[in-house]
């Protein structure tokens, strides 16, 4: 919470191509040199290990009721207008430290586990490489890749096909997809 209230949120537009790949790769490394070290170290056994992971969980529970509870934003209000839930980052908690760090840690441990027990491969243990690794790489690329993520908006009349997409600056850009609104009914009732 420190770190949120004098650096304030966690600028996700630090993390777009080729910087995320060069984070990954270190995120990757970082893992690997983790679970290397399990044989020698009791940190590196206890990061890999069940107390840890435990913890890691309950926090993101702890960190999805808090966004649950509190209005989330999609843009920074103004520095004078900022509420103190704004300061400490619980209006936009992906970009709040505290998740930040989290997010990071979870995807070291986890990491480090899967190569862990790579190192000691046994078949039987298939269920878990599957289980893990999938997890691992949902959160990596999920991670790593909002910075990187467009959005745009599609204007499509009933019945034609549509190409082209606004971007959030009101550029017009032809997308590499195209959408066709076969029919369209929307019924309206009056508010209760």
């Amino acid at each position: 919470m420190l770190l949120q209230l004098i650096v304030g949120e966690f600028d996700f537009e630090l993390l777009r191509y080729p910087m995320n790949t060069i984070v990954g790769g270190a995120i990757v490394l970082l893992s690997a040199a983790i679970a290397l070290g399990c044989a020698r170290s009791a940190v590196c056994r206890w990061y890999t290990g069940v107390p840890l992971a435990v913890t890691l969980i309950v926090a993101f529970v702890v960190t999805g009721i808090i966004m649950g509870l509190t209005p989330q934003s999609t843009a920074r209000p103004a520095e004078g207008t900022m509420h103190f839930t704004s300061r400490l980052g619980l209006d936009r908690m992906t970009r709040a430290w505290p998740f930040v760090l989290l997010y990071f840690l979870t995807l070291l441990s986890l990491g480090a586990l899967f190569i862990r027990r790579l190192l000691h491969f046994q078949r039987s243990d298939y269920a878990f490489y599957l289980n893990h690794a999938g997890l691992w790489l949902l959160l990596f690329a999920a991670g790593l890749g909002a910075a990187d993520m467009e959005r745009f908006l599609m204007r499509v009349p009933e019945g034609e096909v549509e190409w082209r997409g606004t971007d959030s600056h009101g550029r017009v850009m032809q997308l590499p997809i195209a959408i066709e609104l076969y029919d369209f009914s929307m019924e309206e009732y009056p508010p209760s």
